[in-house]
């Protein structure tokens, strides 16, 4: 369940989604349809629902929708009451109740439906941040703020990869990004604003509506405060305040997906404890990135708690990443569990925040850019890799702090990475000079190549092996390193 101490109006006003009227239908194949998604967050109070937010318990029906899925793009014979809906033809709704019970009651009835591949509500996620006090036995006045970037040792891998310059892109789907602030110049690529449909991702810090943001600056800056100028972030606002909805996470992946996104950071999550089937519609647009070869990594969450009711984080096809203090402890806020993979830096991290500045946080989500970065930087040199391979070489490089359900497979070494690289280029050095002295001999007709050779050595696709391949595999040599 959620502690949530916001002022319901807020939450209005930045996660409701509503489309009312006759029913809508939308077209669209699976995946990120802005026509859908639009018309899916036009508000409309149609619920008049006012008054506060309590602590927990929290009703994740709150909003009073749903989002079904028929199977193979059917259509819904019956809404069971909704009184506004959005269809995308291939059978994703979003359907609005006048309340939460009513809601609760469709969702009964559409689940005994053959039809039906999932009835879930449009539940509540939280962005993972908390502020600790600061422990002066851990961390002297003096303690360096960038003490997370210098302890995976991220400058000197970016330092080693400084010369690639093929666009990564990091998608970080959060309250959006201080788009003016100083040390984003020049790193950010058109981002996406689920909450509206717009390309709007200022990350807003509003006190009189409850918001005190700079969470995804926050997070942000760390990705690129840890990586070289190739790398790119896609700034995504599917959060107004600390919460949103199931919908505004789920646009914001298709959105990464579908616009060149290579990595997708999450730092957020819900707890789906009392809710399980709230978790279909996040792994499916999880899964739908991944068969894309996009990396997702996710924040393991702040509740102290076993994670295996915590999403996106328990899902085995994302990296889930823990938080440690500066001296390797486990950070006691964080969720742990068997879903574990990595751990990193996340108590009193440095990084931008809103209107130019920096500051500290804390939490799981300041350790997840850290591991979205180093995958960034292993896609930098290898863009050919799954996101199963990306998770298999940073636990490689990993440095075990203890029991892998804290842990998981410790906390990454960077310079392990940069000396698997120099061993990589120098053997992909070695390789290829060989090819360069073979076309060579070719040339002056001293060597033969078979048709395969002749094809693969085109390297300027010409149809003809000359001097040029050579050039051409010599320049492919010197960007590679």
């Amino acid at each position: 369940m959620f502690v949530i101490k916001k002022r319901l109006l807020a939450l209005l006003a930045a996660s409701v989604f509503v489309f009312s009227g006759l029913p809508g239908v939308v077209t669209g194949e699976d995946g990120f349809d802005a026509e859908f998604y639009k018309k899916a967050s036009e508000l409309s109070d149609l619920t008049q629902v006012s008054g506060e937010i309590e602590s927990e318990p929290q009703d994740e029906y709150i909003l009073g929708q749903l989002i079904v899925r028929t199977k193979n793009g059917q259509r819904l014979k019956n809404t069971r009451g909704a009184i506004g809906e959005v269809r995308r033809s291939d059978g994703l709704y979003l359907l609005q109740y006048s309340d939460s019970e009513a809601a609760k009651q469709a969702q009964a009835l559409l689940d005994s439906e053959d039809m039906v591949e999932y009835a879930a509500p449009n539940a509540l996620f939280r962005l993972d941040s908390t502020q600790t006090e600061l422990d002066a036995a851990v961390y002297p006045d003096n303690f360096p703020y960038c003490w997370g970037k210098d302890r995976i040792k991220a400058d000197i891998l970016g330092s080693y990869i400084s010369n690639v310059k093929r666009e990564v892109i990091v998608a970080v789907i959060d309250s959006g990004a201080d788009i003016d602030h100083p040390f984003f110049a020049g790193r950010l690529v058109e981002g996406y604003n689920a909450l509206d449909g717009s390309n709007d991702v200022t990350d807003l810090t509003d006190p009189s509506l409850g918001v005190f943001n700079s969470h995804g600056t926050h997070v942000a800056g760390i990705i690129l405060n840890c990586t070289p100028e190739n790398v790119k972030v896609m700034p995504i606002k599917a959060f107004g305040a600390d919460v949103g909805s199931t919908l505004d996470v789920i646009a914001g992946i298709d959105y990464a997906a579908a616009n060149g996104a290579n990595v997708i950071n999450m730092s957020l999550g819900a707890d789906i404890s009392e809710v399980p089937e709230a978790s279909k519609p996040v792994e499916d647009a999880v899964t739908r990135a991944v068969s894309r070869n996009i990396t997702v990594v996710a924040s393991a969450g702040n509740s102290g708690e076993d994670i295996k009711n915590y999403i996106p984080a328990r899902y085995d096809n994302v990296i889930t990443v823990t938080a440690i203090h500066q001296n390797g402890t486990f950070a006691s806020f964080s969720n742990y569990g068997s879903a574990v993979d990595l751990c990193a830096p996340g108590v009193y991290i440095w990084s931008s925040v809103v209107g130019g500045g920096y500051d500290t946080k804390s939490g799981t989500s300041m350790a997840s850019p850290f591991i979205a970065a180093a995958a960034a930087m292993v896609l930098s040199e290898n863009p050919e890799y799954s996101p199963q391979i990306v998770k298999s070489k940073l636990q490689s490089v990993a440095d075990p702090l203890g029991d892998a359900v804290y842990y998981g497979a410790g906390l990454i070494d960077l310079e392990k990475y940069k000396d698997i690289l120099f061993e990589e280029r120098s053997e992909f050095r070695k390789q290829n000079v060989t090819v360069i002295l073979l076309i060579r001999d070719y040339i002056l007709g001293q060597a033969q190549l078979t048709p395969a050779e002749k094809t693969e050595y085109d390297y300027n696709n010409d149809g003809i092996i000359n001097i040029f391949d050579m050039i051409t595999l010599r320049n492919i040599i010197l960007r590679r390193g």
